[in-house]
């Protein structure tokens, strides 16, 4: 509680919970396999550093910290972004598109509510995510200019020059 009492600069991961886990939890599901804090930030933290300011990444949307640790813009995080366009219609229509397109399609729909935090839900996410290919990826780009780069987990094998990876996620120059 005190930290958040602090008027002195404070680095924007203060405001990311004690993390743990960016995807996943103590006590989930054993086939779901748990994703690390810290190279989650460490890849965010190279971005910051090694990529223009004005740079644009399509980001897993199962990660709502992407934003708040690299300071580029991101594609769409599902939690974010979710919970302000319930506040705007105009971003509403945004984000809704938005979230279908890096999805292949998927709607609100069909996951299990229309507010989501279950993890069932960030499965089906995340699996969407994963399964994205070159095809899918340039047709993003096509649709949405001026993102030229697409971080994943580090399983997810695509033909493109990685500028960066670590044990658990890559970063892949799409431009």
């Amino acid at each position: 509680f005190e930290k958040f009492l602090s008027t002195d600069h404070v680095s924007p991961d203060m405001f990311v919970p004690d993390p743990v886990y960016v995807y996943g939890a103590p006590g989930s599901n054993p086939q779901e396999s748990l994703i690390p804090f810290l190279p989650f930030k460490e890849i965010c933290l190279w971005i910051k550093k090694n990529t223009p300011i004005r740079s644009a990444f399509f980001q897993p949307t199962y990660i709502k910290e992407f934003r708040l640790l690299s300071g580029r813009q991101g594609f769409v995080a599902e939690k974010v972004d979710g919970s302000m366009a319930m506040y705007s219609r105009k971003f509403a229509v945004i984000y809704l598109q938005r979230f279908s397109d890096i999805h292949g399609g998927l709607s609100y729909d069909e996951l299990s509510g229309t507010v989501l935090g279950r993890r069932e839900d960030y499965t089906i996410l995340r699996q969407r995510y994963l399964s994205l290919t070159e095809v899918d990826i340039e047709r993003l780009r096509f649709s949405y200019p001026g993102y030229d780069y697409f971080l994943t987990e580090a399983s997810h094998f695509l033909n493109y020059p990685i500028l960066f990876e670590n044990k658990f996620f890559r970063l892949y120059d799409v431009h």
